[in-house]
């Protein structure tokens, strides 16, 4: 049997620690901690994250990148983050993770965490990044 799921366009209304610095920050700092052992340095990377939710691990890593677009289907949350997580090198947009407005090697690095289970099609999705 196939299960079909749909958009979870309102994630953030049920879900509050979208919008937790601290629990997010501890996030991120791991995530800063495996690029710079994968990569070397993130220094000077363009960013994209995939489901960036209202943001607040994009605003942890942005101090540590050139370039960071939390991208998510939730325009809650992207609206959250424009004004309450600001930062110069920092940008939301509000975008479909399986038809994203980029075009092919615009980042050094894509996130994408804890995405797949809520989009209709994972492997669209993985395709797409």
């Amino acid at each position: 049997m196939t299960e079909t799921r749909g958009y979870q366009t309102d994630f953030s209304t049920h879900n509050d620690y979208v919008f937790d610095l601290q629990d997010r920050r501890r996030k991120a700092e791991t995530i800063r901690c495996v690029l710079n052992e994968e990569l070397g340095s993130i220094i000077g990377a363009r960013v994209l994250n995939v489901g960036g939710g209202a943001g607040a691990i994009d605003y942890c890593l942005a101090p540590c990148v050139k370039q960071v677009i939390s991208v998510d289907i939730d325009q809650q949350s992207m609206k959250y983050g424009a004004e309450n997580f600001s930062q110069e090198n920092l940008s939301y947009s509000v975008a479909d993770g399986m038809k994203l407005p980029f075009t092919d090697d615009q980042f050094d690095v894509v996130l994408c965490s804890h995405v797949y289970e809520h989009v209709p099609d994972a492997n669209i999705l993985m395709s797409e990044i």
